[in-house]
């Protein structure tokens, strides 16, 4: 099992979502990422590590994939306002439908309760 899920989001701000689903950063496996992604140069990916730092200013970073691997020069975290909904509700949905993965997240009771009541964060 990889301890990250990847989603094709087509959106303005990256092509790919990569959402961290244990204590460690998908940042860590950007290798085994890069391996399984269909990405052309020039193309973002948005790293969601949510279940790693919470739900704060660095959950979100972006990286541009340039000459066949992940520039890490062009990594900058985002706004968590930057963000829509679509990728916060791909990311709760996915924590719903994993609800062990939620129980023992370092997220807050109320975060957690508004991810297991159908609402996004």
């Amino acid at each position: 099992m990889n301890d990250y899920v990847i989603e094709r989001i087509d959106e303005e701000i990256a092509k790919y979502l990569v959402f961290g689903i244990t204590v460690n950063s998908p940042l860590f496996e950007l290798n085994e990422i890069k391996d399984s992604l269909p990405i052309s140069n020039g193309e973002k990916v948005v790293f969601d590590q949510l279940l790693q730092t919470g739900n704060s200013d660095n959950r979100f970073l972006i990286m541009t994939f340039n000459d066949d691997d992940f520039d890490y020069g062009s990594a900058i975290n985002i706004n968590n306002w930057q963000i829509n909904d679509q990728i916060r509700h791909f990311v709760s949905d996915y924590l719903r439908g994993h609800d062990t993965i939620l129980k023992y997240s370092i997220l807050p009771s109320d975060e957690k309760d508004t991810i297991i009541n159908g609402g996004n964060i």
